[in-house]
């Protein structure tokens, strides 16, 4: 069932997290900001990939066989879409997912729409001309600038904007930096530059994209508190990793005058969290604190072998738990498909003993015998009855052994039996079969 699948999806995104919170303290000693970075990417990947649906292509490719799980099973009528005379029959089980299902589609549905149009509001808001004034000449030389020594050849629009508060980077496909209009904030020529390096690094690194589908997410799996981790978390990741790149080679001193700057633009009225924009103050309190302290270490020894081993395991534990979802049994044919037919054998000097096709197995009318641990039940089927007997072999523990034979009824097409009185009941005190 999809319920059962945007669960497990759910569940592995959220794993992923969990062993990111447990291994946080190792991590923020020894690995590096892009390293965290990545391991809340994969969260994020583990959360809209249904990979489970890749399990049985990617077992494949690896010769590996699936054990059998469907030894002696019958199928639950809860859980079942029965077809019979053009009719259709859903089984309780099937209802209550289905419900569930659309409940969850609607809710996802509800908030990613609301979320678009609280986006597109945010984006006209800031890109209307009414609003707009010249960016500074020396302004527009600094960004080209720092666009080339950061290696960015797409086009970023500068914007002034008399709405701004404080400086920030929207819009995913079109990027534009939008600042304050030059009689709300005096900043120094330093300062314009820290700014502009830190939005672009935001472009650079993909940090809005990676918001939207974080958000996206948010709206598919809004009943998970652990996914709501991921969007605060990814968020405060994100802001770290660009201050540590603009920090990148600097002195205590340019250190210090980056910290300052960010806590007076906050001060200024700048720290309102816009959700559909990245920026240098666009954090709550928590974060700022964050970000300074890590600031403050800079001899901070890094571990690549560990990182790459850590990475390696919390992306096995992730898939793991993502193929841990196991598909329903689905109908294939209406047809009797009898994909492996027992077969008898005699052994020299039991000529008058009839021997056993298998330990447990069917036989109709017409004389087809099927082993029962060969074919597994569907869960979508029309239930096409035939009559026969089924057949048990067990084994005694003084070494003889009993067989036991039902009349039985069995669905040619999905295998669900539904067995009868006994027949007869034949005890040997040795095993002859």
């Amino acid at each position: 069932m999809f319920h059962h699948l945007f669960f497990v999806m759910s569940l592995s995104g959220s794993f992923v997290i969990l062993l990111y919170k447990l291994t946080y303290p190792i991590a923020r000693r020894y690995f590096s900001h892009s390293w965290r970075k990545k391991i809340l990417c994969l969260s994020l990947f583990f959360y809209l990939v249904p990979l489970s649906l890749l399990k049985e292509f990617v077992l494949s490719q690896l010769n590996i066989d699936l054990p059998f799980q469907y030894e002696n099973v019958r199928i639950d009528l809860k859980y079942t879409i029965n077809v019979q005379n053009d009719q259709f029959f859903l089984g309780p089980g099937v209802v209550a997912a289905y419900i569930v299902l659309l409940c969850m589609a609607m809710i996802a549905v509800v908030v990613i729409i609301k979320q678009l149009k609280k986006y597109g509001a945010v984006y006209r808001t800031y890109f209307s001309r009414a609003f707009h004034e010249a960016p500074p000449p020396q302004l527009e030389s600094m960004l080209r600038q720092t666009k080339e020594e950061l290696l960015i050849k797409r086009p970023v629009k500068l914007i002034c904007s008399k709405l701004c508060d404080a400086p920030m980077t929207i819009g995913v496909f079109k990027p534009a930096i939008v600042f304050p209009s030059s009689d709300k904030l005096n900043l120094k020529s330093d300062d314009n530059k820290f700014i502009l390096k830190h939005e672009l690094l935001h472009i650079k690194n993909g940090d809005l994209l990676l918001k939207f589908l974080t958000l996206f997410a948010l709206a598919v799996h809004w009943y998970n508190p652990i996914c709501h981790l991921l969007y605060y978390e990814l968020c405060a990741v994100s802001e770290i990793n660009c201050d540590h790149g603009v920090l990148k080679g600097a002195n205590d001193a340019q250190r210090q005058q980056y910290s300052h700057l960010i806590l007076n633009l906050a001060a200024a009225g700048g720290g309102r969290k816009e959700r559909f924009a990245v920026g240098l103050v666009k954090n709550d309190a928590a974060t700022f604190e964050r970000r300074i302290l890590e600031m403050k270490e800079t001899g901070k020894s890094t571990k690549p072998v560990l990182s790459c081993i850590m990475m390696l395991l919390i992306c096995v534990m992730g898939t793991i738990t993502a193929f841990a979802y196991e598909a329903p049994p689905k109908h294939v044919s209406d047809e009797i498909n009898w994909e492996r037919e027992c077969t008898f054998s005699v052994s020299d000097g039991l000529d008058d003993v009839e021997q056993l096709a298998s330990d447990y197995f069917f036989t109709d009318q017409e004389g087809h015998v099927m082993c029962l641990q060969i074919i597994p039940p569907k869960v979508l089927c029309k239930h096409y009855y035939v009559e026969g007997t089924t057949t048990y072999h067990a084994i005694n523990s003084n070494g003889g052994c009993t067989v036991t034979v039902k009349s039985a009824n069995r669905c040619k097409s999905c295998g669900d039996l539904l067995e009868g009185g006994v027949i007869s009941e034949t005890t040997y005190t040795v095993c002859p079969h």
